[in-house]
């Protein structure tokens, strides 16, 4: 049986009910966004959820258990499709062409004007400390990226999906 403890106690979070609330990768260590659920009737004996992120994070998030030896490994042949490993699924949501002090970013939203052109990016920076900054960047015409929105005029976040949209539009906090 899978040992919730022992997954906390490696990977930090806490216990809830029948499950393991951890860090989603790529988020600070007081981040609860990833659910370990044990399951006798699931694969493995547990789902996993992210509710930060996506199906893919989801089975890193099984590969990284399997790893770390909290699930026993693949038999040849058991598995359906490839899983993703974790270092890739970092390497592919935290583009390595910025940081900042040497901190790759977590996440980068993307401000376009009415056009679909990208105006200026806002980068999310997970600190080692676990505390998050923020930074804007504005393409330097030369397919690269420079600090600041350049004097660029702030548009809202998706701005081409909202001007093509009927009805009431709710905005909350946070680009996701």
């Amino acid at each position: 049986m899978l040992n919730l403890q022992a997954i906390i106690a490696r990977y930090g979070g806490e216990i809830s009910g029948n499950s393991a609330v951890i860090p989603s990768v790529g988020h600070s260590k007081n981040d609860r966004g990833t659910s370990i659920k044990v399951d006798p009737n699931a694969p493995d004996g547990c789902l996993v959820h992210c509710f930060n992120g996506s199906v893919e994070d989801a089975l890193a998030v099984k590969e990284m258990l399997r790893r770390d030896g909290f699930l026993v490994p693949y038999q040849k042949g058991a598995a359906k499709a490839p899983l993703p490993d974790v270092s890739q699924l970092i390497a592919k949501h935290a583009p390595l062409d910025v940081s900042v002090d040497s901190f790759v970013p977590a996440n980068v939203w993307e401000y376009k004007d009415a056009n679909g052109v990208v105006l200026y990016r806002k980068v999310r920076i997970n600190k080692p400390d676990g505390s998050k900054s923020f930074l804007f960047e504005s393409p330097d015409g030369k397919g690269g990226w420079t600090r600041g929105i350049g004097g660029r005029r702030h548009v809202p976040y998706r701005l081409p999906e909202l001007l093509g949209s009927e009805g009431l539009l709710f905005a909350a906090e946070g680009e996701r």
